[in-house]
């Protein structure tokens, strides 16, 4: 499964600090089997049979609260910040990805909290086993509780991934966390007993991703987005833009998005002979097409006052993208 998630290589380069206090609660664990998704090139550790990954598990831990509300663990002290991004580019939204950075001395670990707007009927731990590389053993906590494991912790690139978690809410959305660590403080073991740990503290939270169709206001516009589709905004420095994600429910799910910027200098490098002309914002203007590897991509520039805005949207299903080019016909100057 493809997460919305920034690359979590090097995260373990980083420093950090954080504060915390007191203990989780208690869920056992079920083998399941291991993972029957693809594998990724890894070199192998020597790993203490026992340890207390370099004193991380030693801290106090307490609930933290990850993506806005979306899902809770208990963790040690940590740095809950969002995800690294170029100064250049808007921060990820933190409701999307975040990151919750755990120091003491010199060993490191990383939980990375993503929300890839998948929905799961049925039994959650048997579906995901076929997201889940061999080399990781996965495992049910419960009906809406499922994690895998590294049976042992290898090495991915700088990286140590040590648990995949998921946590699936009252709708079926899930939640997933990726517990990292570095090699070096994955040796002296410990680590996936924390990890575990931390899977079993993990519970939904009390925010739920908008599902209903709903008007949605950004930068002086409204824009009309329908059932199905979830909307957050990245934040940049003098920009920031809209996402409109289709909600997927199986591997093979069509993609189907649409961005809207809203800024000073907009990325937009049309072809040379627009494909329609429309309305829009009370100005006739010019939307480009392109296809390719099965996606159709449409997309437009127009003035709002002193803003520029772009809108583009792609989808590799014919009946999706004519629905996202409803969805962008819709687009208004918000009532004062």
């Amino acid at each position: 499964m493809k997460l919305r998630r920034s690359s979590v290589a090097a995260l373990l380069a980083l420093s950090a600090a954080g504060c915390g206090a007191s203990t989780p609660r208690g869920v056992t664990f079920v083998p399941v089997g291991p993972g029957r998704g693809e594998g990724f090139e890894a070199q192998a550790l020597e790993i203490a049979p026992s340890g207390d990954c370099g004193g991380l598990a030693l801290l106090p831990r307490t609930t933290t609260s990850l993506l806005g509300g979306r899902v809770s663990v208990s963790l040690p002290p940590a740095d809950v910040r969002g995800m690294p991004h170029s100064i250049m580019a808007a921060e990820p939204s933190r409701e999307w990805n975040e990151l919750a950075w755990i120091e003491a001395g010199d060993a490191r670990m990383a939980i990375v909290a993503s929300e890839p707007l998948r929905m799961v009927e049925g039994d959650l731990a048997e579906v995901v086993t076929g997201w889940i590389p061999p080399s990781m053993t996965v495992e049910r906590g419960s009906e809406d509780l499922a994690a895998a494991f590294a049976s042992p912790p290898q090495q991915r690139g700088d990286d140590v991934p040590l648990a995949r978690i998921y946590v699936r809410d009252a709708d079926g959305l899930v939640v997933v966390l990726d517990v990292i660590t570095d090699p070096r403080n994955a040796e002296r073991g410990g680590c996936v007993e924390l990890a575990r740990a931390f899977a079993s503290s993990a519970i939904a939270g009390t925010r739920r991703v908008a599902l209903s169709a709903r008007t949605v206001t950004f930068e002086g516009l409204t824009l009309e987005v329908p059932a199905g589709f979830a909307s957050t905004i990245d934040q940049g420095p003098d920009f920031s833009v809209l996402h409109v994600d289709a909600i997927t429910r199986s591997d093979d799910a069509p993609l189907a998005a649409l961005g809207l910027y809203a800024g000073d200098h907009p990325s937009f490098a049309p072809g040379e002979a627009p494909s329609i002309t429309r309305e829009l914002l009370g100005t006739q203007v010019p939307f480009f097409d392109t296809n390719e590897e099965g996606t159709h991509r449409r997309e437009a520039l127009v003035a709002n006052g002193p803003r520029a805005y772009h809108v583009f949207f792609r989808a590799s299903d014919e009946t999706l993208f004519e629905m996202l080019d409803a969805v962008a016909a819709t687009l208004r100057a918000a009532t004062p």
